[in-house]
């Protein structure tokens, strides 16, 4: 694919109806629009941390990457719920340290939520609509919870205990791990609802996820959790969202498919972006469902 400057396209060429928002931490709106077959009419300019989100017309399904864009252009097909295609387009002139950094994330989505199938059982107990954040490493992370809920968006340096690093939230939101240096990070887009949600970083690439409902019993409350409303609220500084932490890694080219969606009467439109379309407009505005 081209690269034609540091953007994201994104078309639908499924028989249902998405729509998409790409966060505006560097710029831009963070509005939902509604996605059609070309990308003309699916342009976001990014250059940095962003979250991509995407949702069904009734928004009973979500799923959300957080990647980096920078010296990249990154094109996005919808086949279906279980069927989402990237590619990239590099600029030939990047330096070549920014190639081989582990910037892009797998882009292996997932709907971000503990009701999610396969997610194994916990023994922690549920302590509000919250997220718990802890550092079981012998390194330096810091971790921040988007403020779409309320709350601040400050990166916060963690500690070993999950009494530290509380935030207190209820409903869609981004939770972000990254190193001291930088060169690494983890987002998860995740519905923190009856809900909550245990992380610990155990070092670059093994983050774990546990979540407390209200059936767990009260025994198994850990020692070092503050189970009172009045834990503290972290604050920490906005930057993207995803679930089941999407590795900042190398990215490979395609998920990995399940069902399609019958196409045989789906529209498509072989539109491509070009490279003298390096002004196009970016997004503006919701859409409503068109």
């Amino acid at each position: 694919m081209t690269y034609i400057g540091d953007c994201v396209f994104i078309k639908n060429l499924s028989k249902h109806k998405f729509q998409a928002f790409i966060s505006n931490d560097n710029g831009g709106s963070a509005a939902w629009h509604t996605l059609a077959d070309s990308f003309k009419s699916g342009r976001w300019g990014r250059s940095g941390w962003d979250v991509i989100v995407f949702r069904n017309e009734k928004d009973t399904w979500r799923k959300g990457v957080y990647m980096y864009i920078k010296d990249v252009t990154v094109y996005i097909t919808i086949h279906g719920p279980d069927d989402i295609r990237i590619e990239y387009g590099r600029d030939s002139c990047a330096a070549i340290s920014t190639v081989i950094m582990p910037l892009l994330p797998e882009f292996d989505l997932d709907s971000g939520g503990p009701n999610t199938r396969h997610r194994r059982p916990s023994s922690q107990p549920y302590i509000g609509d919250c997220v718990l954040i802890r550092n079981a490493s012998s390194k330096r992370f810091q971790a921040f919870v988007s403020s779409h809920n309320g709350g601040s968006n400050s990166w916060f340096t963690l500690t070993k205990s999950f009494k530290d690093g509380r935030w207190n939230r209820s409903g869609w939101e981004v939770i972000v791990c990254r190193n001291a240096e930088d060169t690494w990070r983890k987002g998860m887009y995740i519905h923190v609802k009856d809900v909550t949600v245990y992380v610990t970083v155990k070092g670059v690439d093994h983050v774990e996820f546990e979540y407390g409902r209200e059936s767990v019993e009260t025994e198994h409350r850990r020692d070092d959790v503050e189970t009172e409303d009045g834990g503290n609220n972290v604050h920490r500084k906005k930057v993207g969202r995803q679930i089941e932490m999407a590795e900042a890694g190398l990215a490979s080219p395609v998920t990995t498919f399940q069902e399609k969606d019958n196409e045989s009467e789906t529209p498509y439109n072989d539109y491509q972006p070009s490279p003298k379309e390096f002004g196009a407009q970016d997004i503006q505005g919701f859409d409503g469902w068109a």
